[in-house]
C-alpha cells in the first residue's frame, strides 16, 4: 500500500478514536442520552485539529516566515527540490533557538510549511542544509507531516491537560514538589493511551524512508549523514525546552533525556543507525 494512502488511513483511526473517547466520556457522566452529543462534540475537535494544527504549532513555537533576503540560498534549494519531488514549493519558518533542528507540517501538497531552527541554518553548511530540507520535503510528499503534525497537537493537547491539572491541585505553585509528582502521576495514567496511540499512528519506520527518499531526490547519502551527525552532536551542547509531544515531528529528537516521561514520547530511531544506512547507499551499484 502506497505510504501517503496509509496515512490518511491511520489519521482517519486518529481521529475516530478521539470521538470515540468522547463518546465514552459523554456515555460516563450522562448515559446514553449524553454519549451522542459527546461524539458530536469528538467530532469537532476532529476538525479543529484538522484545520487549525499547523497554525496553533508555528505559535507555540514562535515560528515566524524565513525572510528571502537574509536567507535566498535556502529558498532557491527548496525550490529546486520541490521541483524534483513534483510539489508546490513550502513556505518557510524559522524559530529563533540556537537549538539546531528542523520540522514540517502539512494539510497537503499545496499547503505545506519547513520550519527550521536558526541553530540550523547557523551551523550546518548548504550540502548539509540541502540534505535536511530533502529529508523534510520527503515527509510532506509521503504524508508524513500530516499526520505527525495532528498527532504532535493531539498529544502536547493532552500534556497541555496534565500540567493544566498539576497548577490546579498545586495552586499553581511550580516550586511545590508535589506538583511535579502530580504531573507524573497523571501523565503515568495517560501514558497507555499515548504509548497505544503511538505505536499505531507513528512508525519509526518513517524516518528512515524518509531518509530514503531524501536520498533519491539528491543523490547525496553523505550529506544527509553529516547533517544527522552534526545535529546530534550540537543537540547535546543547545538544549531547547519543548512540549515533549512535539517530539515527533523533529528531524532529530529533541528529548535528550532517558526518564520514564521522555521515554513514553520517543518516536525515532536511533540516530547511529540511520546514519549507518545513509552510508550504506555508497556501496549499492
Amino acid at each position: 500500500m502506497e505510504l501517503k494512502i496509509l496515512n490518511r488511513i491511520k489519521l482517519f483511526s486518529l481521529f475516530f478514536w478521539i470521538a470515540f473517547i468522547f463518546s465514552l466520556i459523554g456515555k460516563f457522566i450522562g448515559g446514553n442520552s449524553l454519549m451522542l452529543i459527546f461524539f458530536i462534540f469528538g467530532i469537532l475537535i476532529d476538525l479543529f485539529c484538522y484545520y487549525y494544527f499547523d497554525e496553533i504549532l508555528l505559535k507555540i513555537y514562535g515560528a515566524k516566515p524565513l525572510p528571502y533576503n537574509k536567507f535566498p540560498e535556502i529558498h532557491h534549494i527548496v525550490k529546486e527540490i520541490s521541483d524534483k519531488a513534483k510539489i508546490k514549493k513550502p513556505f518557510l519558518y524559522i524559530i529563533q533557538t540556537h537549538h539546531p533542528n528542523s520540522f514540517s507540517l502539512s494539510k497537503n501538497s499545496k499547503d505545506s510549511k519547513i520550519i527550521f531552527t536558526y541553530g540550523i541554518l547557523k551551523n550546518l553548511n548548504l550540502r548539509e542544509i540541502k540534505g535536511v530540507i530533502a529529508h523534510e520535503i520527503s515527509h510532506i510528499k509521503n504524508g508524513d507531516a500530516l499526520i505527525q503534525g495532528v498527532f504532535a497537537f493531539v498529544i502536547s493537547g493532552l500534556v497541555y491537560v496534565a500540567k493544566f491539572f498539576k497548577y490546579l491541585l498545586t495552586f499553581g505553585a511550580e516550586e511545590i514538589k508535589g506538583g511535579k509528582i502530580i504531573y507524573s502521576i497523571i501523565i503515568l495514567i495517560m501514558a497507555p493511551f499515548i504509548y497505544l496511540l503511538k505505536i499505531l499512528i507513528i512508525s519509526k519506520n518513517r524516518e528512515y524512508i524518509a531518509d530514503k527518499m531524501a536520498q533519491d531526490l539528491i543523490n547525496d547519502p553523505i550529506g544527509i549523514a553529516s547533517a544527522l551527525e552534526k545535529i546530534d552532536f550540537l543537540t547535546k551542547r543547545y538544549k531547547i525546552e519543548i512540549n515533549p509531544g512535539t517530539s515527533c515531528l523533529f528531524i532529530l529528537d529533541p528529548l535528550t533525556r532517558s526518564d520514564f516521561i521522555s521515554n513514553i514520547f520517543k518516536t525515532h530511531p536511533p540516530v547511529e543507525i540511520r546514519i549507518r544506512k545513509l552510508k550504506g547507499f555508497l556501496y549499492v551499484i
